[in-house]
């Protein structure tokens, strides 16, 4: 029954219980030694009250450490937490006792601390899943900055304000602006300058249908003094919500492709032009044949000089079709290479004995440096000695009545540069760009399929052709072939 009260209840009726008992065992004595000895009276009551007070002390001192005692180790507990301790054992109250007040404080205290454990847990494992996956997140984060700031192409996010969100390097480059400059600012005055949208803009079309887009511009590159085509895909961006927020904007530049394609149709069409004109070249040098038989054997028989100098015609203007006949078999049939050891020195001495007439008769002075000093190299002497011919027979062409031509060879230890140069009328600038086309040509006389014959002669050697020219002072046109491949 005692066990079923509270501590409150415990503590009252303990006092008053031992107050009860203390004071009847007091009087009892008391009165026991005062009917034995009424005399000491007043020594008994003074020994009664010194019993009395004791026996208070010790009974306040029992009480109090009976009743204070949890509340000490209470707070030891508490003290314990507070430094981080958290496992702290409380027993668990047997069911059939009857708890009190400090029973459920302890009760409370050891399920609060139980509670704030399994906290604590959740939350250290709720932390390191979230820091796995901020690290996971910034991962991602980095691969996609390395892909955005890395691809070749321009790529830059608009909102609906047409302003630059965020642009990466190669769109930067493409407006020449920096990104602080980019940000924030419409994308239509950075990349064309104007205060309205652009014309070609799919971007407005995107934002109300959230479609896939694209289209191409044209745009001067300054630097290249060109035009450059660019095809432009647009891509709707959405929110959470599911509405598009913004437009990425992918720009690539398709000019080498486009170029490449017109290349390609060109590069078929004159393969279908060329094999026609083979055919028609070969059927042509017969009949040439048998006219410059005819007006050789007419030169015999015929004495007349009016009519001679009409034969004389006839076979220059046969030797001339027969020439550009050969020329076209040569460009659309070019010939195998066949390499051997050779001398830079003989070619450029044949192919001066096969022009010297020419050379002679405008009275140009020629000049060579660096032969002597050519190593052997493995060469077809025939097809470089024609590429070599067409070239000297351009410098001179370009010189009306004397000049300068000189030839020079260089060896760098990478490579050998054969130069012509002469100091001849030199090439206009609106020309130079068609100088390898077939059959361009601003000579009477020309068939336009000299220089690209020289051309294809030098990348079967796997050379290259440079020009260097300027108006009224000279052309220079140099041979350069890579030594590794030349040497013998």
């Amino acid at each position: 029954m005692f066990n079923k009260l509270g501590l409150k209840y415990k503590f009252v009726i303990l006092s008053i219980a031992t107050i009860v008992i203390v004071t009847a065992t007091g009087l009892v004595l008391f009165d026991y030694l005062v009917s034995r000895d009424p005399a000491r009276w007043l020594q008994y009551s003074l020994i009664l009250a010194a019993f009395y007070v004791g026996t208070g002390v010790i009974g306040v001192f029992l009480f109090s450490r009976y009743m204070i005692r949890p509340v000490l180790n209470l707070t030891e507990k508490v003290n314990q937490v507070r430094q981080g301790n958290l496992d702290i054992p409380f027993d668990e109250i047997p069911r059939h006792k009857r708890v009190d007040e400090m029973d459920k404080l302890f009760e409370g205290f050891g399920h609060m601390l139980r509670h704030l454990r399994q906290t604590i847990d959740e939350l250290t494992d709720s932390k390191e899943k979230a820091e796995a996956a901020t690290r996971e997140l910034d991962k991602s984060k980095k691969k996609l900055e390395a892909i955005f700031n890395g691809i070749s192409d321009g790529i830059m996010i608009i909102d609906r304000g047409f302003k630059i969100a965020s642009a990466n390097p190669t769109m930067l480059r493409l407006m020449d602006v920096s990104e602080e400059e980019a940000l924030g600012e419409s994308c239509f005055l950075l990349c064309n300058g104007k205060p309205s949208r652009c014309s070609f803009c799919k971007a407005g079309e995107v934002f109300k249908t959230g479609e896939h887009l694209s289209t191409f511009c044209k745009k001067t590159d300054k630097s290249a003094c060109k035009d450059r085509v660019y095809e432009i895909h647009d891509f709707p961006l959405y929110d959470d919500q599911g509405n598009i927020e913004q437009v990425i904007e992918y720009v690539k530049d398709v000019t080498e492709a486009i170029e490449m394609q017109t290349h390609l149709e060109d590069s078929r069409r004159l393969a279908a032009i060329g094999e026609m004109a083979a055919k028609v070249a070969h059927e042509v040098r017969n009949p040439l044949n048998a006219i410059k038989g005819a007006t050789h054997y007419l030169h015999s028989e015929i004495k007349e000089k009016e009519t001679r100098s009409y034969l004389t015609l006839i076979e220059e203007q046969v030797d001339r079709v027969n020439r550009v006949a050969t020329e076209l078999l040569f460009f659309t049939k070019p010939k195998k290479i066949m390499r051997q050891a050779c001398r830079i020195t003989d070619i450029v001495e044949n192919a001066l004995r096969v022009t010297r007439p020419q050379i002679t008769t405008k009275e140009i002075t020629v000049e060579t440096s660096g032969l002597d000093e050519a190593p052997a190299v493995h060469l077809d002497a025939g097809q470089m000695e024609q590429a070599l011919i067409n070239l000297i027979a351009n410098s001179v062409d370009a010189m009306e009545s004397g000049g300068h031509l000189h030839i020079h060879l260089k060896n760098d230890g990478k490579g050998l540069r054969l130069t012509v140069a002469d100091d001849g009328c030199g090439i206009p600038e609106q020309n130079t760009k068609n100088l390898f086309v077939p059959f361009y040509t601003t000579k009477t006389k020309g068939t336009g399929l000299g220089l690209t014959i020289v051309k294809k002669i030098i990348e079967n050697h796997s050379g290259s052709l440079q020009i260097k020219s300027k108006p009224n002072e000279g052309t220079e046109v140099s041979i350069i072939l890579p030594l590794e491949k030349s040497l013998v």
